[in-house]
């Protein structure tokens, strides 16, 4: 392979390559940087996965009653809900179960019933459960984060101490 007018083998490229890596990842693992880089991930992929969802709901939700249209089991112990809800007279489509209801004994099957959130401003954009909790969630993740945060700091910092 030829790069900037010198023939440069690829297993001298991966060397170099690994050794880079190498510093970067030693780099961002170092005490102060785990949290600076993971908390931002974190919030990242939260927003990804339903914070988005969840934040078009917060901004003006409403509240209807859904049936459910299918249930499906992929996975022992696992149980998919679909339902379908109207607005305005619009059918919608969406998945999720609400929250344990330890008065509800029978499981859910085609035609039964229970209450959904969804945006008025995007009235296909519904979840089950309460949109708040992935704020929770966060700042779980975050406490959880810190804390891994503040014991590579203090094993590094006994280390330190040792060795003077």
């Amino acid at each position: 392979m030829v790069f900037s007018g010198k023939a440069i083998s690829l297993s001298a490229m991966s060397a170099g390559f690994r050794a880079t890596a190498r510093r970067w990842v030693g780099w961002v693992f170092q005490p102060p940087y785990i949290a600076l880089i993971a908390i931002p991930l974190l919030a990242m992929a939260m927003l990804f996965h339903s914070g988005f969802r969840s934040i078009a709901i917060l901004l003006r939700e409403e509240r209807t009653t859904a049936t459910v249209t299918r249930v499906e089991h992929p996975s022992h112990g696992r149980v998919a809900v679909y339902y379908s809800y109207k607005v305005d007279g619009r059918a919608y489509e969406g998945a999720g179960l609400p929250y344990w209801d330890p008065d509800r004994r029978e499981p859910y099957t085609n035609g039964s019933t229970y209450e959904i959130r969804y945006s008025k401003i995007f009235p296909s954009v519904s979840m089950a459960q309460n949109p708040t909790d992935i704020f929770g969630q966060f700042l779980f993740g975050c406490g959880f984060l810190l804390w891994a945060d503040y014991l590579a700091t203090r094993n590094r910092a006994q280390k330190n101490i040792q060795k003077a």
